[in-house]
């Protein structure tokens, strides 16, 4: 399925693009979404705005040439000004010429789950599809988060594959929580495609996260989401992958996992201390395989100058399929021109 390889990205659905910790220490950050240069300002810990990432005068990047103060971000190639928050035009240094005309474009977006999320399609925010539902987030405590960022030099389809794919468990040996699974139930409609495996816990970081005995982990792929969870949400992965060029994508991703001690104060006592053993030993190393392993699917693919695998996973052909559905009669991925 040549199409998958080159599918594109569909701008019509609120993409996560950013996490809220991103902005510690910083005060904008220049990113790219499919096609779309985009320029965050941190407005408040829980505010941000997003603009194209260019000057509309004479389309420079604001990321490189623009300079922000309190209010406002400044173009200094020839001094225009605009309000950081909204994006209005406030002054056009000593040209002579009516402000409004070159307002920046600036999108919808909204903080949730601790994502910066932003919509970039030309339809009304209000025609947008709900944010995804993020359950442990949304009980508010008794969960861990990590959250992991990254990225992968392939086409987005092989790391979509990937983690929809639990087949692969014998990859990450020790780090894997599970082992053995086994594909019992997969259902498909139009929006998306949802997976059951039975899987075994035999490792101590399986039984560490869900117990000893045989569990149920549920993939489900409702474009462009990725949630991964064991059935009773002892465990839950929340993952997008943004296309930001025809063979290159970044991760964006939100591991949570259930408190151990049924004291919550003692959990949180652990966790400056837990996270980082986690995060280093485990879910980081299983990140670095899992981005070898379909880089090196990249590259079969380009020599070959088609798709020779052999698949046999229905979960992977629907979730090709719904990839290809999706974004049918988008424009195509480009390459990223390079920095000068």
């Amino acid at each position: 399925m040549a199409k998958y390889r080159e599918a594109s990205i569909n701008y019509d659905y609120w993409w996560p693009i950013a996490h809220i910790n991103d902005f510690k220490n910083l005060e904008s950050k220049n990113l790219r979404v499919g096609n779309k240069e985009l320029l965050i300002i941190k407005i408040s810990n829980t505010n941000f705005s997003i603009h194209a990432d260019y000057c509309p005068h004479k389309r420079v990047r604001l990321s490189k040439y623009g300079k922000i103060d309190e209010n406002n971000i400044t173009c200094h190639y020839h001094d225009w000004c605009f309000d950081k928050e909204n994006g209005d035009c406030n002054s056009i240094g000593t040209m002579i010429g009516e402000t409004k005309n070159f307002n920046l474009e600036t999108y919808p977006s909204k903080v949730y789950a601790n994502f910066i999320w932003v919509y970039l399609s030309d339809r009304k925010d209000t025609e947008a599809p709900k944010l995804p539902q993020i359950k442990p987030f949304d009980f508010n405590g008794g969960y861990y988060q990590l959250p992991m960022q990254g990225r992968v030099n392939a086409h987005y389809s092989f790391i979509t594959e990937n983690a929809t794919d639990l087949y692969h468990a014998k990859l990450h040996e020790l780090q894997q929580p599970w082992l053995n699974p086994k594909l019992v139930e997969i259902d498909s409609n139009e929006n998306s495609v949802k997976a059951k495996y039975e899987v075994e816990t035999p490792s101590s970081l399986g039984m560490l996260f869900s117990g000893d005995e045989t569990k149920y982990v549920k993939v489900e792929y409702n474009y462009p989401y990725i949630h991964i969870y064991e059935e009773k949400l002892r465990f839950y992965l929340f993952v997008t992958y943004i296309p930001d060029g025809p063979k290159s994508t970044r991760v964006i991703s939100t591991f949570y996992f259930k408190y151990f001690l049924n004291s919550e104060s003692l959990s949180k006592l652990l966790e400056p201390i837990l996270i980082p053993i986690l995060d280093h030993f485990s879910f980081r190393r299983v990140f670095k395989e899992d981005i070898e392993a379909v880089e090196e699917e990249q590259r079969a693919y380009d020599l070959n100058g088609e798709d020779l695998a052999k698949e046999l996973n229905k979960v992977t052909h629907q979730v090709r399929q719904l990839l290809v559905n999706k974004t049918q009669d988008q424009e195509i991925l480009l390459v990223e021109p390079s920095n000068h």
